[in-house]
């Protein structure tokens, strides 16, 4: 088993989490912007501001760190491919999944 080149692990990440932000802006922030803006009226919050903003930010760069981290760390067993990003993918969204829920049952303030 060879050396994990940690540089291209985390220029990987960083790849990674910047896709996830562009995503994410494109679906929360224009897409959904609107239905967003509804329900948290409806909860009686206010719009998303720039703190929430940058911890969504935040966030989708560590998911994306994580992920490729999951990628590498998988890859010698599942060589690599398609299939072994599927699983590190999978495996990632269901790890951000639930940090996201500890965050969903947190009380409102």
């Amino acid at each position: 088993m060879g050396k994990i080149n940690v540089g291209r692990m985390i220029l990987g990440g960083i790849v990674a989490g910047i896709a996830l932000n562009l995503i994410d802006f494109w679906v929360d922030g224009v897409l959904l912007a609107k239905m967003w803006a509804n329900q948290l009226a409806t909860w009686g919050r206010p719009p998303f501001g720039g703190s929430q903003v940058a911890w969504f930010m935040g966030f989708g760069m560590i998911l994306g760190l994580v992920t490729i981290w999951i990628y590498v760390a998988i890859r010698p067993r599942f060589g690599p491919g398609v299939k072994t990003a599927i699983y590190a993918g999978v495996a990632a969204w269901i790890l951000a999944g639930l940090v996201e829920g500890d965050f969903e049952a947190a009380p409102l303030q």
